[in-house]
């Protein structure tokens, strides 16, 4: 068995082999690395107050959609997209705790926000909030000065087009 180390969720996983994403963050298997060679870069950042700012910003927007997709998966009733939502609604909290940690914060509040009783509607809001996200992470990459908080966006730029992407393939295959 070896151990693996996410280099932007900092999550650890154990197996014979790396998976194609991290289980926690969904970041692509070119962030996980054995832990033997892993080091915490999210934790004592030197950060502009623009990329505090993005921090804050994407940590509300994380916050939120982790509890739209939470709110989902209790709501519909297909097996496989209550599931899949559940598991991005994890997905998306890891996100926020990422932020968290960036910006060296010890709590953040939970958020409730209210979702849709109807798998269509529940999965074009989806298809919005990923395109939001992936548009804002693209801004911060492009602006933010600390190469730590550009490789972080561009990872999460990646995992939200996955997101984005599975909401649409599911949007094809649902009956008006």
């Amino acid at each position: 068995m070896k151990i693996f180390r996410c280099q932007i969720c900092c999550e650890a996983y154990i197996g014979n082999s790396k998976p194609s994403h991290c289980p926690y963050c969904g970041a692509h298997d070119n962030f996980l690395i054995l832990a033997s060679e892993w080091k915490e870069e999210n934790i004592g950042l030197e950060l502009s107050q623009n990329s505090k700012e993005y921090l804050q910003k994407a940590l509300k927007l994380e916050l939120d959609n982790a509890a739209f997709y939470k709110c989902i998966s209790k709501t519909v009733t297909d097996p496989e997209i209550s599931g899949m939502f559940k598991f991005l609604g994890k997905v998306e909290a890891e996100h926020a705790s990422v932020f968290k940690k960036m910006l060296g914060l010890k709590k953040i509040d939970v958020v409730e926000t209210e979702c849709f009783t109807d798998i269509k509607k529940d999965l074009e809001e989806s298809s919005f909030r990923e395109n939001r996200a992936i548009n804002f992470y693209r801004e911060v990459v492009q602006k933010a000065p600390e190469k730590r908080i550009k490789t972080v966006f561009a990872a999460l730029i990646q995992i939200e087009t996955d997101h984005f992407n599975l909401a649409q393939e599911k949007l094809k295959n649902v009956k008006e």
